[in-house]
């Protein structure tokens, strides 16, 4: 809808389904929530709220054996373009949860701050080169007996290169290494799979505290895109990096997540 020149719109969203698996365990999941978005010419901006987010796992369908709910949930963010090739874009996140089982209850969050200049110049009819450097902080905090603090603060430069080949054919490639990355953590009594989890979302392992430099800070990316009319086919090849393919192989157990299938109605 548009509103005095400002293009706006809202969405709600309740999601509640219940699986069983082959242990007699139910899970029951609930969620809900608030999407909120406006934009002009020049600048747009957006609000997700998360009203609700439970899961509980249920012993032959009566018991509960653990249950996670989570707290009001808050993303906002928006970007500005200050001219036809420059944006900056800003956005934070925030999350919290309990979590109660038989063996032991606790209380978790998660902030997410970012800050970020984009630049795209154009290099021909069919070739465009990208720039981008961004500043991100996240915290995650976890309360047991002793408050847990997982911390990381990065500065990636990102240039990447897109071509067009023809019209139904785009190879795009990409280098991203942090000017700056530090991990600062204090996982004290967590349990190996809390402690599996922090790390493998780029917390890194326990630093006792101390802050330390951000291991393995450069990713190369390759992809192309098939263009098929209102149909596109994506895909990416990795190398380096916590969050790049690994290896630079794209196997078939990796393939459904490391491609994307879109259809324009």
């Amino acid at each position: 809808r548009n509103m005095n020149g400002i293009d706006m719109g809202i969405n709600f969203l309740y999601a509640s389904n219940t699986q069983e698996d082959s242990s007699f365990k139910d899970y029951e999941n609930d969620a809900m929530a608030i999407r909120v978005g406006a934009m002009t010419g020049r600048w747009q901006a957006h609000a997700n709220v998360s009203l609700k987010s439970t899961t509980k796992e249920m012993l032959g369908g009566q018991s509960v054996a653990s249950e996670f709910d989570g707290s009001l949930g808050l993303h906002v963010g928006g970007s500005y373009s200050l001219n036809e090739t420059c944006t900056l874009y800003g956005s934070y996140k925030k999350f919290g949860w309990d979590q109660k089982s038989d063996a032991e209850n606790y209380e978790g969050s998660l902030n997410i701050i970012k800050v970020d200049y984009g630049h795209v110049q154009t290099v021909s009819s069919s070739a465009r080169l990208y720039y981008n450097i961004y500043y991100q902080s996240d915290k995650a905090e976890i309360k047991k007996s002793t408050k847990i603090e997982a911390n990381r603060t990065r500065i990636p430069l990102v240039v990447a290169f897109e071509a067009d080949a023809n019209d139904w054919l785009t190879f795009r490639g990409s280098v991203r290494h942090n000017l700056m990355g530090k991990t600062k953590n204090k996982y004290g009594n967590l349990n190996i799979a809390q402690k599996t989890l922090l790390s493998t979302n780029g917390f890194g392992s326990d630093s006792n505290g101390k802050s330390v430099t951000l291991a393995n800070s450069t990713e190369v990316n390759a992809g192309a895109t098939l263009n098929f009319g209102r149909l596109t086919l994506d895909g990416l090849l990795g190398l380096g990096g916590s969050n790049a393919t690994a290896d630079g192989k794209l196997g078939s157990d990796e393939f459904m997540w490391r491609t994307a299938l879109t259809y324009n109605f």
